[in-house]
C-alpha cells in the first residue's frame, strides 16, 4: 500500500514537471540599447557593420531573419531613411547581467542597401527600424551615425604611422587625441589646414592641431602633450584653420586633441578626414575607421545610458 502511495505521488509530480516544460514562457520580450557614436567609412562593396543589443531572449522570431521583411536606418522624425539588408543576425557567447536579469548579446550585421563613390549619411539620432512579417515594428534608438561613401585614391599623401591617446569620462575610456605621420609623396609642397572627424558632436581641436617630435603613450594627458597648464575637453574651436608645411618628399609628425560638445562623452572608432593645400587648390585625405579602443558597449559605467525596450506577448 504504502508502495503504491509513493508511486502514485512520483507519477503525479512527474505530470507536473511535463506540464510545466509545456507552460509557454509569458515573460515580455526586453531589448537594451546603449546609444554611441557610429563613424564608418565605406571602403568596399562587401563591407558590413554590426549593431549590438542586449535581450533577455534568444528564441524568438525577433532575431531570425526570415521574420523579418525590412531594415532601414531613420532620422529621428523620419525625414530620412536609408535602406538596410541584412548579412547575419547571431547571439555571442555568455551572458550579461542587468538589474539581476539574464541577457544576451545579438549582433546584427548590416549593409547600407545602395552603392555610390560619393555620399555621407549624418544622423544626429539614429533609429533601427525592424519590420516583420506579421506587420509588427520595431523602432531602437541607436545614436548618432555617420556614413561616408568615398571611393578617391590619394596620390599626394600617405599615413605611416596613426595612434591615439585615450582618458576617462565618467569611468569611460575614450579617445583624447590622435598621432598621425604623414609623408608627402607628391612633387610639390602641401599645407596641412585642418583635420575633420567624422561625428556631428565630436570634433578635432584644430586649434591646437601641431607638430610633435616624440610619440605620446597611450595615457598621456593632453594637457602634458600640448605643454599647457590645463586642457578644456568641452569646448569648440571647429572652424579653425592651420597652415602647416608639409615639404616634398618629406614627413611630419603631428598630434591632435578631441573635444565632447555633445551628449556622448565616448568614440572608440572613426574616420576623419585631413584636408591640406596644394598647388591646384583644396584637397583631402580621408582616414579610414578602426578600432582605437576596442571595448564593449554594454559595460556597468554605461547603464546609465541605457534605453530599455519592452515588447508585449
Amino acid at each position: 500500500m504504502k508502495s503504491k502511495t509513493i508511486f502514485g505521488l512520483l507519477a503525479f509530480l512527474l505530470v507536473i514537471f511535463i506540464s510545466l516544460l509545456f507552460i509557454p514562457d509569458d515573460k515580455p520580450l526586453k531589448i537594451i540599447s546603449s546609444p554611441k557614436i557610429y563613424s564608418i567609412l565605406r571602403s568596399s562593396e562587401l563591407e558590413a557593420f554590426k549593431i549590438e543589443f542586449l535581450v533577455n531572449k534568444n528564441d524568438t522570431y525577433h532575431f531570425n531573419k526570415e521574420y523579418i521583411s525590412s531594415v532601414s536606418l531613420n532620422s529621428e522624425l523620419d525625414e530620412e531613411i536609408i535602406s538596410l539588408t541584412i548579412n547575419d543576425i547571431s547571439f555571442g557567447n555568455g551572458t550579461y547581467t542587468y538589474a539581476n536579469e539574464e541577457y544576451y548579446l545579438v549582433e546584427f550585421k548590416l549593409k547600407i542597401g545602395f552603392n555610390t563613390d560619393d555620399y555621407l549619411i549624418d544622423f544626429n539620432k539614429t533609429y533601427l527600424s525592424i519590420e516583420y512579417n506579421n506587420s509588427e515594428e520595431l523602432k531602437l534608438f541607436i545614436g548618432e551615425f555617420n556614413y561616408v561613401f568615398n571611393d578617391d585614391i590619394n596620390n599626394e599623401i600617405s599615413v605611416s604611422n596613426l595612434s591615439s591617446t585615450v582618458f576617462e569620462i565618467d569611468g569611460i575610456n575614450t579617445v583624447s587625441g590622435i598621432y598621425i605621420e604623414l609623408n608627402n609623396i607628391s612633387n610639390e609642397n602641401l599645407i596641412i589646414n585642418r583635420f575633420s572627424l567624422g561625428s556631428n558632436t565630436i570634433e578635432f581641436n584644430n586649434y591646437f592641431l601641431s607638430e610633435i617630435y616624440v610619440e605620446p603613450d597611450l595615457f598621456t594627458e593632453v594637457k602634458e602633450i600640448l605643454l599647457v597648464d590645463e586642457y578644456n575637453y568641452k569646448s569648440s574651436s571647429n572652424i579653425i584653420e592651420q597652415t602647416i608645411l608639409l615639404r616634398e618628399n618629406q614627413s611630419i609628425t603631428l598630434y591632435v586633441p578631441l573635444n565632447y560638445i555633445g551628449d556622448i562623452d565616448y568614440i572608440h572608432r572613426f574616420y576623419f578626414e585631413i584636408e591640406y593645400e596644394n598647388n591646384l587648390g583644396k584637397n583631402s585625405l580621408i582616414i579610414d575607421d578602426f578600432p582605437y579602443i576596442s571595448t564593449s558597449n554594454f559595460q556597468e559605467n554605461l547603464e546609465d545610458e541605457y534605453i530599455i525596450y519592452e515588447i508585449p506577448n
